[in-house]
């Protein structure tokens, strides 16, 4: 049921893919095009993209229930709880998807080499610039359902039309001014995901007057992450020769949950009501509830 608040978003996106894959297609030519349209596209749609994707929809995931809380009071006309309950969804979602993506840039080598034995060279690069647009997807994500679920369907797919349409254009435009087509692919990615977050941003603060707490829901967690990414770097490097792929990524991301996880709390970036519901929290409960007495005196 909740599946058709994305009918937006599911139609747009893939003939975006399809923009892509054609000038992609364009640029090559005779049979060397074809073989590295196997080995490029494969590298750069067949992985980077559809990870991006398939992790910008799973942080998604654990809200669906809590969107549905929003619109309800939206709805009803209850803006104050509205905006309560954005501004806590925005935050968890945060707290949620910065680290996950901190960590795969952090094992970007690894996982390229883990699925692409034998993709083009440089996809591991390709996969770290793409993966940081998870975070404003998943804020892009968040909006839409939110705009879908009200129905304003018909704003939504104004906005969708108008990020694809610029992000058909500086595709075009910089693959034939530069033959970079890859790169020209991957700046058209982020344009269409910065237009879309900032038209669909500005339209649910419209409505709902919302004004959103950059430091408590992005800063301090960035600032954690950036901490918690440390363990991971030096995992990989030194145990990934060792032990493979596959296990150096599951130690280094319990590693980097750990310290993520400390770091926020001790940057005050966590509540212990909001611990309490994340995994591993209750560990960190106690020095939570210090903090916070300690603050309260």
């Amino acid at each position: 049921k909740n599946l058709r608040y994305g009918i937006p978003v599911c139609m747009i996106i893939p003939l975006v893919v399809i923009a892509d894959h054609i000038v992609y297609r364009l640029s090559l030519g005779g049979e060397a095009g074809t073989a590295a349209l196997i080995g490029g596209w494969g590298s750069l749609g067949g992985f980077c993209l559809a990870i991006f994707g398939l992790f910008s929809v799973l942080m998604c995931v654990p809200f669906l229930e809590a969107w549905k809380e929003v619109i309800a009071a939206i709805m009803k006309k209850d803006t104050p709880t509205a905006r309560t309950r954005l501004s806590g969804i925005i935050h968890l979602e945060f707290i949620l998807v910065i680290p996950v993506t901190f960590w795969l840039m952090a094992s970007g080598e690894e996982l390229t080499r883990l699925f692409l034995r034998h993709g083009e060279e440089g996809a591991g690069l390709f996969f770290v610039v793409i993966v940081p647009l998870i975070i404003p997807a998943t804020a892009c994500m968040i909006n839409s359902f939110l705009l879908s679920g009200l129905s304003k369907n018909g704003i939504l797919m104004i906005d969708l039309v108008l990020a694809a349409g610029l992000h058909t254009a500086v595709l075009i435009i910089t693959s034939r001014s530069t033959g970079a087509v890859t790169h020209s692919i991957i700046l058209a990615w982020y344009v269409f995901i910065l237009i879309l977050l900032a038209m669909t941003m500005f339209e649910i603060c419209v409505m709902l007057n919302y004004r959103q707490d950059w430091y408590r829901g992005i800063f301090s967690t960035v600032i954690a992450a950036g901490v918690g990414i440390l363990p991971a770097v030096a995992v990989n490097a030194l145990l990934t020769e060792l032990i493979g792929e596959i296990l150096t990524m599951l130690v280094s991301l319990v590693f980097s949950v750990s310290v993520y996880l400390v770091c926020l709390v001790l940057i005050r970036g966590l509540t212990s009501y909001e611990l309490e519901r994340l995994p591993l929290g209750e560990y960190l409960l106690p020095i939570a509830e210090r903090f916070e007495r300690r603050d309260g005196e």
